[in-house]
């Protein structure tokens, strides 16, 4: 799995970027993930920081679907668990649905290893700044998914996924539809 930080994100978390890898076991590692990866849009994830309530979120958006993940109260001692958080999330986010919780976990197994690279598709960071403009810095957005002044991820993610319906470019045609279908879809696929 390839993470993309925005400029900002990887600076603030002190992201260990490919381009600044030195270790002489782990440089040819992470050359193999990103020949083999890069590029798929399966394994891609761009990843933007945003501040809720003053504290640290990550967005990530999938390449591929533009599946949205929010990773709230994120610390810098969090990082090296980003990618198995952001599949773990996309996994209960198909909860009830064992055919496609099996092909995600297909998908992810192909993916192990994760590196961090320079984010650079165009697409995918208008996704993440449009999410965060529109729904991810608003607290009212949040409140219909708190119940007792508790958060509930799993309900920000329903919504986002499948019922926010966003203008998607997939496999050559263009629609309006849900993030969540087309990430189904794709791993059922693969």
């Amino acid at each position: 799995m390839i993470l993309y930080p925005t400029k900002k994100t990887a600076e603030v978390f002190g992201a260990p970027m490919a381009d600044s890898a030195t270790d002489p076991v782990l440089t040819p590692v992470i050359n193999a993930v990103l020949n083999a990866e890069k590029g798929n849009g399966l394994q891609e994830w761009g990843l933007k920081l945003f501040y809720l309530q003053g504290k640290k979120c990550l967005q990530a958006i999938h390449f591929a679907s533009h599946f949205t993940v929010v990773l709230f109260d994120v610390r810098k001692a969090d990082l090296p668990e980003t990618a198995n958080r952001i599949a773990m999330t996309v996994f209960d986010a198909f909860d009830g649905e064992p055919e496609t919780q099996e092909a995600l976990a297909g998908l992810f197994r192909k993916g192990p290893i994760s590196v961090w690279d320079r984010l650079q598709n165009k697409s995918v960071l208008s996704s993440l700044n449009r999410n965060e403009s529109m729904l991810l810095t608003n607290w009212g957005f949040y409140e219909s998914f708190a119940a007792k002044g508790k958060l509930n991820p799993k309900e920000v993610h329903k919504f986002i996924n499948f019922e926010y319906p966003v203008s998607l470019h997939f496999r050559g045609s263009s629609r309006y539809g849900y993030t969540g279908e087309v990430l189904r879809e794709l791993a059922e696929t693969v």
